[in-house]
């Protein structure tokens, strides 16, 4: 796994989870304070981040929740929500988030407490924190840990939630759970990273709670940090626009939950698997066919919903099309062939190179 250390992934997860008495602490004395509703401020990935957990516990609250960018919250002149019985939530691992750390001196100045994540108490946000929780990784695993962690015991004091000590238990195995998906996965990503690295841009779908993982992947890890372009945009979305931008060479990355919301992701599935066939049709190929009579590839992945016809279908389609290609030579040949993964380009390539050489072959 490229530029992954395991170690030091179990030992950040391990530290992140090791916060659990603090967080624990302060959601305690919050509890008995008491607030009227809760406000999480974010902006670039941590509102994404945020948004991806308030996503996932949808409907479990019984007090008010809002999510805000924190640049917008502070140009915002009316905000009736916030008051001094808001709990407002926020982080950012450096600590210096120019709009963080803004937000958090209007709350201050307002006389709001702030709950926070930094790396630790004496950077520009941690200063104007209530409630200090240490965050040292900018790793998502680790950071979406501490999160739930903090989200999860609120609710469970509330009343709102029965299964936080349970999640707690599950999170023992996290770790090793979340590397072995990597390791699982790695051959997968690496033959997807060379098929597409040189795409002009990729379009990514997603929908649920899924969708604010999509965004966060698309913009902060491969905009920001690889420079790599990106079209996210929600599974619903995708069909009022960003169809019209489907075309050969631009890959769409369409990520399906488990949740109700799986049916918006398979309709972007459907819709690019029939762009597929008409694209071939429109290129003189699979004439007047269909997923009846071609079969239809993505990496692979056969589209065909019956699969294939027969287990050896493929290889029985490349071994014709082998000696289809080698009988445009004229001739009868006597040899043997090896090849690998090859198509008609490459046999009559092979023609070429046999015959450009008359050392190459004898006429019997």
């Amino acid at each position: 796994m490229i530029q992954f250390n395991v170690e030091e992934f179990r030992a950040d997860f391990a530290k992140a989870l090791a916060t659990r008495p603090e967080v624990e602490k302060i959601v305690e004395t919050v509890e008995k304070r008491g607030y009227d509703n809760l406000v999480f401020i974010g902006v670039g990935g941590t509102e994404i981040e945020w948004r991806s957990v308030l996503d996932t516990l949808r409907g479990k609250f019984s007090c008010p929740v809002y999510l805000e960018n924190a640049a917008e919250f502070c140009i915002r002149e009316k905000l009736p929500y916030l008051t001094p019985r808001s709990l407002v939530i926020t982080s950012s691992v450096s600590g210096d988030t120019k709009e963080i750390v803004a937000a958090a001196k209007l709350c201050k100045d307002r006389g709001i407490e702030l709950l926070g994540f930094t790396k630790h108490p004496q950077t520009p946000l941690g200063q104007l924190l209530t409630y200090f929780i240490p965050m040292d990784s900018p790793n998502c695993d680790t950071m979406f840990a501490q999160y739930f962690m903090l989200v999860l015991a609120l609710l469970e004091k509330r009343g709102d939630y029965d299964g936080y000590s349970r999640w707690i238990a599950q999170m023992a195995n996290a770790a090793d759970g979340l590397i072995a998906i990597r390791e699982k996965f790695d051959a997968t990503a690496d033959k997807l990273a060379r098929k597409y690295h040189k795409a002009p841009y990729s379009i990514w779908t997603g929908s649920g709670a899924m969708w604010s993982s999509v965004y966060l992947f698309a913009m902060c890890l491969l905009e920001e940090m690889q420079w790599v372009r990106t079209r996210p945009v929600t599974s619903a979305d995708f069909f009022h626009g960003t169809l019209e931008l489907v075309e050969d060479g631009v890959p769409v990355f369409c990520v399906k939950g488990v949740g109700e919301s799986r049916v918006l992701d398979q309709r972007v599935q459907d819709f690019c698997e029939k762009y597929q066939v008409d694209y071939l049709q429109s290129i003189g190929l699979i004439k007047g066919g269909s997923l009846e009579n071609a079969v239809v590839l993505d990496g692979e992945t056969v589209l065909n919903p019956e699969g294939l016809r027969h287990p050896h279908e493929c290889v029985n389609h490349k071994v014709l099309d082998a000696v289809g290609d080698l009988y445009t030579s004229g001739y009868r040949i006597l040899g043997e062939l090896n090849a690998f993964k090859t198509g008609h380009f490459h046999n009559n390539q092979l023609l070429k190179v046999l015959f450009s050489d008359q050392s190459n072959y004898e006429l019997v």
